[in-house]
């Protein structure tokens, strides 16, 4: 991962500077912008994996929409959609349909997986993790396929209050916040790992 704005840029700069066909390595995390190499195999094998478990629990929920990267999510502190900076891509992820439109999910979504990555380690488990957790995402998975290690992590703005547990890829890993969801991680098999 590499800084690479001089000046911090809103959204709307963002996507006039990074044009569509440039974005796919990109994102704007509170005004900087962040360009990142191209993921790993075993990046693809997971997004792979998690892929139809996931889109199969957003088909029975009518009202949840299921995307995965490279698919822009604008995300606003507090609601203030005009004064947006940061725009991301995570892996997975699950919001309400009524936030995807025809060029991204404008405001955050419930569920994210991102997977940890070398060059996405610090960005991912920091200053993704602390902007999800102030935009008001519910769950957040952090899955590092080097360690073997997930993270879930569930948000609870109200009180403020977050609550983590580790798993590992032999253990099955139920979602806190959508009913059904359990991923066994002891299915999943790479050469890479």
């Amino acid at each position: 991962m590499v800084k690479i704005s001089r000046k911090l840029m809103t959204a709307k700069e963002f996507m006039i500077a990074y044009p569509e066909e440039n974005m796919r390595k990109y994102e704007l995390i509170n005004g900087i912008v962040y360009k990142y190499p191209s993921p790993y195999t075993i990046h693809q094998e997971l997004i792979g994996f998690l892929t139809p478990k996931l889109y199969e629990l957003s088909k029975k929920d009518k009202t949840k929409y299921f995307m995965f990267l490279p698919f822009d999510v604008y995300l606003f502190d507090d609601g203030k959609e005009d004064e947006c900076n940061t725009v991301v891509q995570p892996d997975l992820f699950i919001c309400d349909k009524a936030k995807i439109k025809k060029d991204g999910c404008y405001g955050t979504p419930d569920f994210i997986i991102e997977i940890i990555g070398e060059a996405t380690g610090f960005i991912d488990t920091y200053t993704k993790l602390n902007k999800y957790w102030l935009s008001g995402v519910k769950e957040y998975w952090t899955i590092e396929p080097e360690e073997g290690n997930i993270l879930v992590l569930k948000f609870n703005r109200e009180n403020k209050k977050a609550e983590g547990e580790f798993f590992t890829f032999t253990d099955k890993v139920k979602s806190n916040i959508f009913e059904g969801l359990e991923i066994d991680f002891a299915e999943f098999s790479s050469e890479w790992l």
